[in-house]
């Protein structure tokens, strides 16, 4: 539960504390923080390896390794350049309500447009 109160790396001490003790904690701090955050800024991955006293490299190496880990936000908006978003795009037809995608039309020089 987020606590809007609490800055990001005071929030990662608390998640620290509250799952240290389970078997195996990092997987599920680093989730509990994603999941709070949104993402895993630098800064928090430092003070959660502080806190557990492992090499920072060690957590970034777990990070990097685990698709479902986002060291940046996730993005808003996707650019959809697949054969079937082209397609649909050359028919005309309207984006879904609400959708968070953008077509990418080719310019004549076959380089995508956006």
């Amino acid at each position: 539960m987020p606590h809007p109160q609490l800055t990001p790396s005071a929030r990662a001490l608390e998640i620290v504390a509250r799952l240290r003790d389970e078997p195996a904690p990092l997987l599920a701090i680093l989730h509990a923080l994603q999941d709070e955050l949104g993402h895993l800024p630098e800064a928090e991955l430092n003070t959660v390896a502080d806190a557990l006293r492992i090499p920072a490299g060690d957590l970034f190496g777990v990070v990097t390794f685990y698709h479902y880990f986002r060291t940046a936000p996730a993005p808003t908006h996707w650019v959809c350049e697949g054969p079937a978003c082209r397609m649909h795009a050359q028919s005309g037809a309207p984006l879904p309500r609400g959708s968070h995608i953008a077509w990418s039309r080719a310019t004549s020089e076959g380089t995508p447009n956006r």
